[in-house]
């Protein structure tokens, strides 16, 4: 202690002189007298001790690494003078290895797709949640190996069906990406268009899911947002296969030099989406070659609004829709929809229709005020009584 004391005596007599002279004028030395008591002053030599101590020791840790970067110079410079006459052996050496992790994957792979086949498992499965879970949190981390499950720092996120997991390791800092869904796979949106695909509204399918456990599901303006693009695409879908039976069936009628299209009209109602909504269909009375049934040569929806409000009592437009009137009205706006999708073909073929409908009077007037309407029948099933002719 007494060699700390003098040692700090000579330090403060050093910098006043160099105050004195002004080699230090960033220095302020405070000449005023400090009520600085003995156990002070031991503490601050017994912390000026210690430091002392660290940079010692992080003087000898930088000696250690500047040797070990020396030796590893020498080292890479021999290998560079050895690197022409092993080129071809390294080479080898890593194809070798990249074989062998290929061969790893290629093995697991196989080993996957057989106990599916066996089992016949198919892409998706259902899982406890807790298992799940399981399963993440006790994978070892990439880059250490750490299976210290208090080592490490979990993060997790869910939107709809989707469950994001993270995983840091705290010792490497690595973070591991885990999720319950295949690249390129969405189970909100495969659960909204199966639900569109099967006929079942979004109730009946939260439902369902609910008996089967799954209780985390997606929002209702999510479910109808992501059933949209699914809905769009089977319109567009109907109505390029109507067409095309429309002009096969078209050349089929002028090939008998006929000039009457004769179709059965049918409308079908639907709450899948949760919104009043019905489709009409033209069904041609004839067979056409490629067809296993009696093909539908025009299509044609309508929809109500889909409007509901949320918890805050906000009212919230999902689908404007594209009919605002009584769901009475709906068959006829379906009548007249595919008649006038319908009319251009006729008209480039030179055709008239003959309409089979099981409608009201009411339907016999909608066509009857329709030009290219030639005959309309009473029996969708069966042309037997001609209620008018033109």
């Amino acid at each position: 202690m007494n060699t700390i004391i003098k040692s700090a005596k000579r330090d403060a007599d050093h910098l006043e002189a160099e105050i004195e002279q002004e080699n230090q004028p960033n220095l302020v030395l405070n000449l005023q007298k400090s009520n600085i008591n003995p156990v002070l002053i031991q503490a601050l030599g017994t912390k000026i001790t210690k430091t002392q101590n660290q940079l010692n020791n992080t003087k000898k840790r930088l000696h250690h690494s500047c040797n070990k970067i020396i030796s590893l110079q020498e080292l890479l410079e021999n290998e560079s003078d050895n690197s022409s006459n092993d080129s071809e052996s390294s080479d080898i050496e890593k194809d070798q290895d990249s074989l062998s992790i290929t061969s790893e994957t290629s093995e697991l792979q196989e080993i996957i797709d057989t106990m599916i086949t066996k089992s016949k498992l198919g892409s998706s499965l259902f899982v406890s949640t807790k298992t799940f879970l399981e399963l993440i949190i006790n994978q070892p981390c990439q880059a250490c190996f750490n299976t210290d499950i208090k080592t490490k720092k979990y993060q997790i996120t869910a939107c709809g069906f989707s469950v994001k997991i993270n995983i840091t390791c705290n010792k490497c800092s690595t973070t591991m990406f885990h999720k319950n869904e295949a690249a390129g796979i969405d189970y909100s949106k495969l659960v909204a268009g199966a639900g569109l695909v099967g006929g079942v509204n979004k109730e009946e399918w939260a439902t369902m899911l609910c008996a089967c456990s799954i209780t985390r599901q997606s929002g209702r303006n999510q479910y109808f947002q992501k059933q949209e693009t699914f809905f769009q695409k089977i319109q567009e879908s109907a109505e390029n296969s109507a067409n095309f039976a429309l002009h096969a069936a078209c050349k089929q009628i002028q090939a008998q030099n006929k000039h009457t299209l004769e179709v059965s009209f049918d409308n079908l109602w639907s709450h899948v989406r949760e919104a009043s909504q019905a489709s009409g269909e033209f069904i041609y009375n004839g067979n056409i070659e490629g067809y296993c049934s009696k093909p539908i040569i025009a299509y044609h929806l309508v929809e109500k609004p889909q409007i509901y409000k949320n918890k805050k009592g906000e009212t919230i437009t999902i689908n404007e829709g594209n009919y605002n009137s009584s769901s009475k009205q709906m068959e006829h706006a379906n009548l007249i929809g595919s008649i006038a999708k319908i009319t251009p073909t006729l008209i480039e073929y030179n055709m008239v229709l003959g309409v089979a409908i099981d409608g009201d009077l009411n339907s016999n007037k909608t066509l009857a005020d329709q030009p290219i309407i030639s005959k309309i029948f009473v029996d969708l099933k069966h042309k037997a009584t001609t209620v008018r002719k033109k």
